[in-house]
């Protein structure tokens, strides 16, 4: 197999522009307090072909069973050990102003998937709940256990 590496400047560029599209300079730019993606299992006729596209322009790589939370100031991902190491590794631009990252661990033998996302909202969110709806892409059907 060969080794995945993800270019940290392309994407944190990318998720600096996403986040200026959506909220801009201004909260009221967009009805959304956050933008939600859920990736499930892939296979190859893929019934998420939204969330992997995202997926494959900002990490040029599908990230299978992984969740991303955008805010107008972080960047949060629910995902495994192998892609926690590797979102890490990324070299965060000099100079970048955008979206932090934050990558909390999806446990894969939790019993009730509840504990895993409780843990990641607390992350994406902090104490409170958002201040308006989340975005998602509609339609898309997520396949799998952690779905």
């Amino acid at each position: 197999m060969s080794e995945i590496s993800i270019k940290g400047k392309t994407f944190y560029d990318k998720t600096a522009r996403l986040a200026q599209s959506c909220w801009g300079t201004s909260p009221e730019q967009t009805q959304f307090a956050a933008l939600l993606f859920n990736l499930g299992v892939v296979k190859d006729e893929t019934s998420q072909p939204k969330t992997s596209q995202l997926h494959l322009w900002l990490l040029s790589y599908e990230f299978s069973e992984t969740v991303l939370v955008l805010t107008k100031d972080k960047i949060a991902v629910l995902t495994s050990k192998r892609k926690k190491v590797l979102l890490e590794e990324m070299e965060v631009p000099p100079g970048y102003e955008g979206p932090a990252l934050s990558v909390t661990l999806r446990d894969p033998n939790a019993d009730n998937q509840a504990s895993n996302f409780n843990a990641f909202l607390a992350d994406a969110f902090g104490r409170g709940r958002p201040s308006g709806p989340i975005g998602i892409f509609s339609g898309e059907q997520v396949q799998g256990a952690f779905s």
